[in-house]
């Protein structure tokens, strides 16, 4: 990656938004974090997606047992490790084992908010969506998926599914301001 070594995060966000308008900043200050830490080598930028492809594999283990027992759990976790596209991704110095872990995380807060019913999830999973936007724009497809599960459920409750809405909007409203 280009900018890892600048002496500043905010210079390698500037490099960053230069280079590439349509990256967003997490991953990268994560990288640049990891990249300052002393992992340096092309191998060891590898692992942090690494780490992204295991939290992606235990996530999926605990979301499929919600749902379907300890065996759906294991079977649903095996595919995920075993499939391809998700090994490749793993391999690749990119976002998207950050990408798919955040997105877990975010419809396992939805869930406990929006089906379990535990209010207190709501500024959960706004704080996770927005880090979800924040690591890949066209992750804002799943914040859409959870206002119409939203609209469709819960027809009568307007008044709390705009203020989800609109909590979402101040933090993705500067998103255009990196990326000019």
């Amino acid at each position: 990656y280009m900018g890892l070594d600048e002496p500043t995060i905010m210079g390698l966000f500037r490099n960053e938004a230069t280079r590439d308008p349509k990256s967003v900043p997490f991953y990268y200050g994560c990288a640049y974090l990891w990249y300052q830490m002393g992992f340096d080598s092309i191998t060891e930028m590898r692992v942090l997606s690494i780490i992204g492809g295991m939290v992606v594999v235990t996530g999926v283990y605990f979301f499929a047992r919600r749902f379907f027992g300890h065996v759906g759990g294991i079977a649903a976790s095996l595919c995920v490790s075993c499939a391809k596209l998700r090994v490749y991704e793993s391999q690749e110095i990119r976002n998207y084992t950050f990408t798919l872990s955040i997105a877990l995380l975010a419809m396992f807060t939805f869930y406990q908010a929006g089906v379990a019913n535990k209010s207190r999830w709501w500024p959960i999973n706004v704080a996770v969506n927005v880090l979800l936007v924040y690591t890949h724009l066209l992750s804002a497809l799943l914040l859409f998926a959870q206002g119409v599960y939203l609209l469709l459920t819960r027809p009568k409750q307007l008044k709390g599914i705009a203020a989800w809405a609109f909590a979402h909007a101040p933090f993705l409203a500067i998103i255009p301001f990196w990326q000019a």
